[in-house]
C-alpha cells in the first residue's frame, strides 16, 4: 500500500493564498491463493467540517487545534477540500499526520492463512445444494386454504354439525367471519416468513397476539353464560376434538413450510400452530351445541392457544438441533 502526500508551496504566504488541499491517494493489494485484487481509493479531497468553518469565520488570527483536526478528519466524505488553515496545520502537526496514517492503513488486516480459507469454502459448499424456487404468494396462500378447509369440512363430518343448527344467524355470521379473517391474516403472515427480507405491516409475534385477542373479545362478546353441570368433563371432550383435528393441519401446513426459508423457527412455528389451531375451533363451532361463553372462552380457544404453544415448542426444537449440527460442523 503506498500514500502520497500532495506537495503544498513552502511560502506560507503561497499557502494561505492559493489554500493547499490534502491530497490522498491509495492502492490497496491484496493476494488470496493465486489471485491479485487490487483495492484503489479515489482520489480523497477533505473539505472543514463546520466546526472549522466557524473557526475561520471567527478570526484568520486563530490557529486550528487538534482537537478541530480530529472533527475534520471524522468529517471527510467524497471529495471535499480542505481551507487553507487545517491544511496547514496538518503540514506542520506530526500527531495528526500520524493519525491519518494510522487510519489509511486500519484497512490493511492480515491475510488469512490457506486453512483458514479452505475451511471457509467447505463450510460455504458443506450444505450447497440446488433448490426449487418458490412457488408464488397466492399458489401458497390457496395451499393453505384447501388444507384449512378440508380439516373443516372433515372434522364436520365426522363429529356432527350439531353446533350449527343450535348457533343464531348473527352468531354464525360474527363467528365464522372472525374465524376466516384470522385464518386469512395468519397463512399470510406465515407464507411471508418463508421468503426472507418480505415486509410485513405487523410483525407475525404481534399479529398471533392480537389476533387471539380480538378472538377472546368476540367470543364474550357473542355468547352469553349458562349453566353447565359438567364443565370439566364436556370441556375435556371439546378440547380433544379439537386438537385431534388441529394436529393434522399442523403437520400439512409443515410440509409447505419446509419449501421456504424459516429464519425464526419459534416465530413462523406460532403462526402454523395458531392457524391450525383455528382449523380445529372451526371444527368445534360446527359440532359443539354448548353456547356457554366460558366453555367456549377456555375449551373452544384453548385450541388454538395450545396450537401456538406446541407450534413455539416444536420451532424452538428445530432451532437448537440446527444450532447444535453448526457447532458441530464447526468443530470438525
Amino acid at each position: 500500500m503506498g500514500s502520497v502526500l500532495a506537495r503544498t508551496s513552502a511560502d506560507p504566504r503561497a499557502v494561505s493564498r492559493n489554500g493547499p488541499q490534502l491530497v490522498l491517494r491509495s492502492i490497496h493489494v491484496r493476494r488470496y491463493g493465486s489471485r491479485d485484487h487490487f483495492v484503489q481509493r479515489s482520489e480523497l479531497l477533505v473539505r472543514g467540517s463546520s466546526r472549522v468553518e466557524s473557526c475561520r469565520r471567527r478570526g484568520e488570527e486563530q490557529q486550528v487545534t487538534c482537537r478541530e483536526m480530529d472533527d475534520v478528519i471524522s468529517s471527510c466524505s467524497g471529495d471535499s477540500a480542505l481551507p487553507p488553515r487545517p491544511a496547514k496545520h496538518l503540514i506542520h502537526c506530526e500527531h495528526c499526520r500520524g493519525l491519518t496514517r494510522l487510519l489509511d492503513k486500519a484497512d490493511e488486516g492480515s491475510r488469512p492463512s490457506e486453512k483458514v480459507l479452505q475451511r471457509i469454502q467447505a463450510g460455504i459448499l458443506e450444505d450447497l445444494k440446488p433448490v426449487r424456487p418458490l412457488a408464488p404468494s397466492h399458489i401458497l396462500l390457496f395451499a393453505c386454504a384447501i388444507i384449512f378447509l378440508s380439516v373443516v369440512a372433515v372434522g364436520g363430518r365426522l363429529l356432527g354439525m350439531n353446533g350449527w343448527g343450535a348457533l343464531t344467524f348473527a352468531q354464525r355470521a360474527v363467528m365464522f367471519f372472525t374465524l376466516a379473517t384470522s385464518a386469512i391474516f395468519l397463512a399470510n403472515s406465515m407464507i411471508r416468513q418463508m421468503a426472507p427480507g418480505s415486509r410485513d405491516i405487523l410483525a407475525p409475534a404481534v399479529l398471533l397476539v392480537l389476533i387471539l385477542v380480538l378472538l377472546l373479545m368476540v367470543i364474550a362478546a357473542t355468547f352469553r353464560s349458562q349453566h353447565e353441570s359438567a364443565f370439566l368433563a364436556n370441556g375435556v371432550m371439546c378440547l380433544k376434538n379439537g386438537l385431534s383435528y388441529s394436529m393434522p393441519a399442523g403437520l400439512l401446513f409443515w410440509l409447505i413450510l419446509r419449501r421456504g426459508a424459516m429464519l425464526y423457527p419459534k416465530i413462523i412455528g406460532a403462526g402454523a400452530g395458531g392457524l391450525a389451531g383455528l382449523a380445529g375451533l372451526s371444527a368445534l363451532e360446527f359440532n359443539c351445541p354448548n353456547l356457554n361463553v366460558f366453555h367456549i372462552l377456555v375449551w373452544h380457544a384453548g385450541v388454538v392457544i395450545m396450537g401456538s404453544l406446541g407450534g413455539t415448542l416444536l420451532g424452538a426444537a428445530v432451532e437448537s438441533i440446527e444450532r447444535r449440527r453448526r457447532s458441530i460442523s464447526r468443530m470438525l
